[in-house]
């Protein structure tokens, strides 16, 4: 039986995937080079001041693929992402790897996100896939595809955006 990932994956959750997890990849690995301009640490302030701010680590995995560590618990939560363009829109894929606890099982289901991601202003902007426009129940890669493509230019595609600010790079005094 699949395992499906619980909600275990909450501040990533909160910050990206909030709104869907599929079962497949909407696009694999194009190739497309990441930007290293994404590459860092970064944070996201709370709505609320009393909560702890949300943060990930994004870092080069290849030329074409970034690897994400979110905290979730005591855990941690992994990513492998990376760009695709599907239909002319600019996207990230993310496929969630594992956590602290192990890898994900290979064929798991609830694996896969797809989000928008650029810089504006020295901030990420993150943006998650709308589940009213590309429902999170469609199973294959096709279905998922084609409703993707059906609302591209729609401008609710993706949600409100989530602003990430990079945190600096403490100074090493040694």
């Amino acid at each position: 039986m699949k395992k499906r990932l619980f909600p275990v994956l909450a501040v990533l959750g909160a910050a990206i995937l909030s709104s869907c997890l599929y079962d497949e990849p909407l696009a694999e690995n194009s190739g497309i080079r990441i930007d290293p301009e994404l590459l860092g640490l970064w944070e996201r302030q709370p709505d609320d001041p009393s909560e702890r701010a949300d943060w990930m680590m994004v870092l080069k995995w290849s030329d074409t693929e970034y690897l994400v560590h979110q905290p979730a618990g005591d855990e941690g939560i992994y990513y492998r992402a990376y760009p695709i363009g599907p239909g002319g829109v600019s996207c990230i894929q993310l496929e969630v790897l594992g956590s602290g606890s192990g890898p994900v099982e290979e064929g798991s289901a609830g694996r896969f996100h797809v989000a928008s991601c650029h810089l504006r202003d020295g901030q990420l902007v993150v943006k998650s896939i709308n589940p009213e426009l590309v429902a999170k129940e469609l199973k294959t890669r096709k279905a998922l595809q084609q409703a993707f493509l059906e609302r591209r230019d729609d401008p609710h595609l993706f949600t409100e955006p989530m602003l990430f600010r990079r945190v600096a790079k403490a100074t090493n005094p040694y």
